[in-house]
């Protein structure tokens, strides 16, 4: 019989195999999953959203970017108060017991600034933020028909070079990747804290069906780049950014990506965080484990 004493180690030994700051020293990885919330996400427009979109990575994105979070390699542990009341209280580890076995990452995601801030009451803040619902039907057209895309941090000259290259593939499907050298000139023009949405998209005659991402420049050649599907990369040479991005792009089957400039982005359609009803709030608030 599998005991609670056991079962206490168990969660124990994987609390000091997980440290997430030794592993964002080692690996410049903070681990995060929009999927983690995605499941809590049952009503209201936040739901429409995910519905509407097939997730909520815009809206994540919209807010670490609201919020500067990229970049910042403060993860704090456990205060010891704290684990021991989740491990030696019998209703504290009850509760972790059910968060861990629905999540074996919750330990270290829960302890992340992800884990602290991408949270319901916080995504509630800028539901209204998809570029998709702040731009008008206008914009959207000349996008879908002709590739030209609002606050674009290339040229939006219909002869202008595209950031990417496109090769066909034998089962008929098409690779992009990033022009890196393009990229890397483009990228040293920009000054230090430059927030990027990039966008990883299939665009088939009218349709489109992509993924929100970001990229900050954190210094000369070191970048942070957040995808919601995986978490941040943190110290990213050109070469390991290039990297990222063409494997988000496989990852999507785009044939097509966009950097736009995030601070435009917000500027132009004033994108910011709004006040929440706090009832409206409360009730969507998830229990807490403390």
């Amino acid at each position: 019989m599998f005991s609670l004493f056991d079962f206490k180690k168990l969660v124990t030994s994987y609390i000091n195999a997980n440290e997430p700051a030794a592993r964002i020293e080692e690996n410049g990885f903070i681990q995060f999953s929009q999927n983690i919330i995605l499941g809590e996400v049952t009503s209201g427009k936040l739901h429409k959203v995910k519905i509407k979109y097939n997730g909520l990575c815009e809206i994540i994105c919209n807010y670490i970017l609201l919020e500067d979070l990229l970049g910042k390699e403060n993860l704090l542990p456990l205060h010891e108060d704290v684990q021991a009341n989740w491990l030696n209280t019998q209703s504290g580890f009850e509760q972790l017991g059910m968060k861990f076995k629905e999540n074996s990452n919750f330990v270290t995601n829960n302890r992340s600034k992800y884990g602290d801030k991408i949270t319901l009451e916080n995504l509630r803040k800028v539901e209204d933020t998809h570029i998709l619902d702040v731009t008008n039907f206008f914009t959207r057209l000349i996008a879908v028909l002709f590739s030209i895309y609002p606050c674009n941090l290339f040229s939006n000259s219909p002869f202008a070079k595209s950031p990417y290259s496109c090769t066909k593939l034998p089962n008929g499907k098409t690779q992009i990747c990033v022009d890196k050298s393009m990229l890397s000139e483009r990228l040293n023009q920009l000054e230090v804290g430059f927030y990027i949405k990039f966008f990883a998209f299939k665009k088939n005659k009218l349709s489109m069906e992509g993924h929100s991402m970001l990229i900050k420049k954190m210094s000369d050649n070191k970048y942070s780049f957040f995808d919601p599907n995986h978490g941040e990369y943190l110290n990213l040479n050109i070469d390991e950014l290039a990297e990222k991005i063409n494997k988000a792009t496989e990852e999507q089957s785009a044939n097509q990506m966009v950097f736009l400039d995030a601070k435009d982005f917000v500027n132009s359609y004033q994108i910011n965080k709004k006040e929440v009803d706090d009832e409206r709030l409360n009730s969507m608030v998830l229990p807490k484990i403390l």
